[in-house]
C-alpha cells in the first residue's frame, strides 16, 4: 500500500510511504523525512508523533527512498580574526583609561577635610555696660554674633551678657559642668581687660574704676588663669577681644605691690591651649565704629573657612592689619597638639 502524505503543518516536507498490509486495526509506525508518524487503521489517518533520527524498527513499515531534507546550518557569529581581537583589546584599554581619569564622587565635607568627629562647647561673654569703666558699644553685639556663629557649627553655647562678678563666677561653674566630656572647650570674651603684675584679669561690669589699685583688681576682677581652670577639655581655644582702650586703666596708679597697666600681658599656656588676643600684648584694640569690633568682624569673616583654626587666625591677623592700617595686630600664644581643628565641621 502506497500513500502520498501532504505536510500536516507549515514547514513540513511531503513524504512517500509504503505500508505492508491493509493497515486495518491498531497503529503502524513509520518514518518520514520530517518526523515519525503513525497510521491509525480504525481512523484511517496519519498522526505525527515525534521526530525520528533513524529508520523505524517496525517490521510492517518501510520507508521509500526520499530526498533528505535540507536543514540550514544554525547561524553563528563569525570567529574574530586576530585583527579584530587586537581592536577589541585596544578599545577596552581606552575605556579603562577613561574610567581611571573620571573624578571620584565628592566625599562628605568632614572626609574631605580629614577632620575627626569632635565635640565642643563654648562660653561666650560680652561685657559693655560698665558702671565705672568706660562703656563699650560693641561687646554685646560681638558676643551675640559669635554665639550665633558657634551654634551654626553645631557647637553648644552658654551666652553671658553684661555680667557682674558673681554672674561670671556662676557662668564659669555652669559651663564646666556642661562641657564635661567635650573634646574642645572654647572661651570667647569681649570687654575690658587689664594686667596686674604680669597677670591678666577680665573686668566685670560692676567693678569700680576710681582709685583702683592692683590689690583691688586681684579681688574684684576675674583672673584669666583661674578662668582657664574652668575649661575642662584637653584642647582649649580662647579668643580675647579684651584689650580695648580704657580711659580708667590709663589713669591707674602704681602701688607697692606692682603696676596696673592697660592691655594684656603675654601668657604662657599649657600644651593643648591656644589663646588668641585681638592685639599684641601691652597694646589696646579698637572697639570699632561698625556693628562689630575690627577683630571680631575679621573672626566672623574667616572662621567659616573649612581650614585649621591656626590658619584662620593668620587670615584674621592679615584682615585686622589692613582694616586698622597697621595699628592693631592680633597675636596668639600657646600651641595645639593632635589633629587639625576645623570649627565649621564640629558637631555638638
Amino acid at each position: 500500500m502506497i500513500i502520498d502524505a501532504k505536510p500536516l503543518t507549515s514547514g513540513c516536507d511531503p513524504v512517500r510511504l509504503v505500508i505492508n498490509g491493509d493497515g486495518s486495526g491498531g497503529q503502524r509506525h513509520f518514518l518520514g523525512s520530517n518526523g515519525q508518524w503513525s497510521w491509525d487503521g480504525k481512523q484511517r489517518g496519519l498522526n505525527r508523533i515525534g521526530t525520528a533520527l533513524r529508520p523505524s524498527a517496525s517490521p510492517n513499515v518501510a520507508a521509500a527512498p526520499v530526498a533528505p531534507a535540507i536543514v540550514p546550518a544554525p547561524a553563528t557569529s563569525p570567529r574574530p580574526t586576530d585583527n579584530t581581537k587586537d581592536l577589541l583589546a585596544a578599545l577596552q584599554q581606552q575605556v579603562d583609561e577613561l574610567k581611571s581619569q573620571r573624578p571620584a564622587p565628592p566625599a562628605p565635607a568632614r572626609a574631605r577635610a580629614g577632620v575627626p568627629r569632635l565635640t565642643a562647647r563654648a562660653l561666650v561673654i560680652g561685657n559693655g555696660k560698665y558702671t565705672s569703666f568706660g562703656r563699650l558699644a560693641n561687646p554685646v553685639a560681638d558676643a551675640r554674633a559669635m554665639a550665633k556663629k558657634f551654634e551654626s557649627f553645631g557647637i553648644g553655647v552658654d551666652l553671658v551678657l553684661d555680667a557682674e562678678r558673681d554672674d561670671l563666677i556662676k557662668a564659669l561653674n555652669e559651663y564646666a559642668r556642661k562641657a564635661a566630656g567635650a573634646d574642645i572647650s572654647i572661651l570667647y570674651y569681649a570687654g575690658h581687660g587689664v594686667q596686674v603684675e604680669g597677670s591678666n584679669y577680665l573686668i566685670p561690669v560692676n567693678m569700680r574704676a576710681d582709685g583702683i589699685t592692683a590689690g583691688y583688681v586681684k579681688l574684684a576682677g576675674i583672673s584669666l588663669n583661674a578662668a582657664l581652670d574652668y575649661l575642662p577639655a584637653k584642647t582649649r581655644l580662647v579668643f580675647l577681644d579684651a584689650c580695648r582702650d580704657n580711659p580708667a586703666a590709663r589713669s591707674m596708679s602704681n602701688t607697692r605691690s606692682g603696676a596696673v597697666a592697660a592691655g594684656l600681658a603675654p601668657v604662657s599656656a599649657a600644651s593643648g591651649t591656644l589663646i588668641a588676643y585681638s592685639t599684641r600684648d601691652g597694646s589696646t584694640a579698637d572697639d570699632g565704629s561698625g556693628p562689630n569690633s575690627p577683630y571680631t568682624s575679621a573672626l566672623l569673616q574667616h572662621i567659616d573657612n573649612p581650614v585649621d583654626i591656626s590658619l584662620v587666625l593668620r587670615q584674621v591677623r592679615q584682615t585686622v592689619l589692613r582694616t586698622t592700617s597697621g595699628r592693631q595686630e592680633p597675636w596668639e600664644y600657646g600651641s595645639l597638639v593632635g589633629e587639625q581643628i576645623v570649627l565649621p565641621l564640629m558637631a555638638r
